[in-house]
């Protein structure tokens, strides 16, 4: 007799984050394809190239509890535009300074903010942070 295995998801920290639905707060950084990155007030995708780019939360962000997207800020390594941004320490992928371009809030796609694309989380009394309008 063959028994039926449930299949196991993707991602552990997934199923945990559902199960208590936990959400993503203020701050929290994703690496996001270039494809799900609209700006906010064009409708314009973010970067027409392929690949990726991090992208900080803006609000709080509930996993099944949200609209369709979220909205966030985009990082960039080689804008001459937009707030400094240090790298972050390992493990995080944010290995180069770079700007946060708070002139450009953008929208995600809600599916697009997972643990399987969750980087790290800005420390809570960072400038960045308050410059998002969270203060320590």
């Amino acid at each position: 007799m063959i028994r039926e295995v449930a299949s196991v998801p993707e991602n552990i920290f997934d199923l945990l984050r559902a199960d208590f639905d936990a959400p993503y707060e203020i701050g929290s950084w994703f690496w996001v394809d270039n494809k799900f990155i609209y700006i906010l007030h064009t409708g314009k995708r973010f970067a027409e190239k392929d690949g990726e780019h991090p992208v900080v939360t803006r609000t709080r962000y509930n996993p099944g509890r949200h609209g369709p997207n979220v909205t966030c800020y985009p990082r960039s390594a080689s804008s001459p535009a937009g707030f400094v941004h240090e790298a972050h320490l390992s493990p995080c992928r944010i290995i180069k300074k770079g700007r946060v371009l708070l002139h450009v809030p953008v929208v995600v796609k809600s599916s697009e903010i997972s643990a399987a694309t969750f980087s790290c989380c800005e420390e809570t009394n960072s400038e960045l942070m308050s410059k998002i309008g969270i203060t320590p």
